[in-house]
């Protein structure tokens, strides 16, 4: 017995919309933990072994969600929504489940933000001393970083952010 795959016409497609889940979920975390603690060949069976969790859980979330959209009684929440972890959560959890899901996707987008700054600090300082330039230590470079790159995290989306690709 053959189970159709839902599709939704309006918006993303679940192959899409899976792959940005993955893209997100198995992105940063998942290349830079495994490489950093453990040796290579554990590394990338750890690897494997996550990108096959975010890959399952990104296929059950698209499904989901467009489940959901296409549902009339959800169709006010979900069109045109920015934030659809929340959404679903409050579908099946309520309210507390929104906001644990709300601070989950902060606190994880804090983190990775974190993590971005430390690469980045000590790769610039990298290319100075290639160069044979002192750039300081990395803590103060991560700090200029922060006051440049922070204005821009406030933009709403990034057809605002236009000007950035300019710097």
């Amino acid at each position: 017995q053959s189970q159709e795959i839902p599709t939704n016409s309006e918006g993303l497609s679940i192959f899409k919309a899976w792959l940005f889940i993955v893209g997100q979920m198995a992105g940063i975390g998942a290349m830079v933990y495994p490489s950093a603690i453990f040796d290579l060949v554990f590394s990338f069976s750890l690897l494997f072994v996550i990108g096959a969790i975010a890959m399952f859980s990104g296929l059950k979330l698209s499904q989901s969600w467009v489940e959901v959209s296409k549902n009339p009684k959800y169709r006010r929440q979900t069109q045109n929504c920015k934030e659809p972890y929340p959404v679903l959560a409050n579908i099946a959890f309520g309210k507390a489940g929104s906001w644990i899901s709300r601070i989950s996707c902060l606190a994880t987008f804090f983190f990775i933000a974190c993590i971005f700054l430390i690469m980045a600090s000590q790769i610039i300082v990298k290319v100075f001393d290639c160069f044979g330039y002192s750039a300081g230590c990395a803590c103060d470079i991560m700090i200029y970083l922060t006051i440049f790159v922070t204005p821009f995290t406030w933009l709403p989306s990034p057809k605002n952010a236009w000007i950035i690709a300019n710097i």
